[in-house]
């Protein structure tokens, strides 16, 4: 029987707090996380509760995440979760296990908390925690759609279409417009299911119904791969099986 450990989220953005307390309720990996948006606050829990596992934003409410590293001469393995990419040139010259760019699919963030709970990461007092995640059947990530935060799932996007400074998804059902680049989406998403053809097209292979030198096509839908693209999304669907 997998047990669940104590987990805190050190964040001051609600909506990202929701999306990871989510993450982690879907995974079935631990009990309800503590949280706070405040340095102090997460010291004080840190001296009263058993914590396994910290979930740290690097800009809490004018603090800084490095802060709270410096009240604590020993920890519980930490993930960094950040929208900013230069923090993590800071990490890893400290005791991180891992650094997120926000904003992250689920697959993403259950590699990092697998990497922390290995036996050579975690902390020798947290010897009952699990060995292995119940990850859910369905991958999602959270993207910004206007002010809104909402909820994908990776296997109803067909084609992600660039759209001046935002995005377009095509889903199964319906089509969506996101605030990331397509160029952020292409290194948020997973390479062994979504291949960038275009500079305004990334196509999820498991929609992909014919391919041709210059073109693949999605049903009867015919995109043409872009030039420069081409070496690489043919060797990308030879090893993926989609084309021989």
């Amino acid at each position: 029987m997998v047990k669940s450990y104590n987990a805190l989220i050190v964040d001051d953005s609600p909506s990202d707090v929701a999306i990871l307390t989510e993450y982690i309720s879907e995974a079935n990996m631990a009990v309800t996380p503590y949280t706070t948006d405040q340095v102090t606050e997460a010291y004080q829990v840190l001296n009263r509760q058993p914590i396994d596992l910290i979930f740290l934003d690097m800009d809490i409410n004018g603090a800084s995440g490095f802060d709270l590293l410096a009240l604590l001469p020993s920890h519980p393995p930490i993930i960094v979760i950040s929208a900013h990419p230069a923090y993590a040139v800071d990490c890893f010259d400290l005791d991180i296990v891992d650094f997120i760019q926000k904003p992250y699919t689920s697959s993403r963030l259950y590699r990092a908390i697998s990497r922390a709970l290995t036996p050579e990461q975690a902390p020798s007092s947290s010897t009952a925690l699990p060995t292995l995640l119940t990850k859910p059947a369905r991958e999602t990530i959270y993207l910004k759609a206007g002010r809104r935060t909402e909820r994908f799932f990776l296997d109803e996007i067909q084609l992600i279409e660039a759209y001046g400074i935002y995005s377009k998804l095509h889903l199964t059902h319906t089509m969506s417009v996101v605030n990331e680049k397509i160029s952020q989406l292409e290194s948020l998403l997973p390479a062994n299911q979504f291949i960038r053809i275009h500079k305004s097209f990334i196509v999820n292979t498991a929609y992909i119904t014919g391919v041709e030198p210059k073109a693949i096509y999605l049903d009867k839908t015919r995109l043409i791969i872009g030039v420069t693209f081409r070496d690489h999304v043919h060797s990308q669907l030879k090893q993926l099986g989609v084309e021989q």
